[in-house]
């Protein structure tokens, strides 16, 4: 959760800052940074864009975009 944090404001503050702040190493984020993603995850991605796309055409009123969500 703290490197996704960082991974996401690293165009706003500087990473050593970040890392300092929440208290992670540099080399620990970079390292994260580079990893490649894991099967796990990749799954977890194809099955959350399989139910957006399912969702999106029923019921409206309780589907929302992650983005507003």
């Amino acid at each position: 959760m703290r490197f996704a944090f960082i991974g996401k404001h690293r165009q706003v503050w500087p990473v050593s800052w970040l890392c300092a702040v929440l208290g992670v190493s540099r080399s620990g984020f970079h390292t994260w940074l580079n990893r490649p993603v894991s099967a796990r995850m990749a799954h977890d991605e194809k099955i959350g864009r399989v139910t957006r796309k399912k969702l999106q055409g029923q019921r409206p009123h309780l589907w929302r975009p992650p983005d507003l969500a």
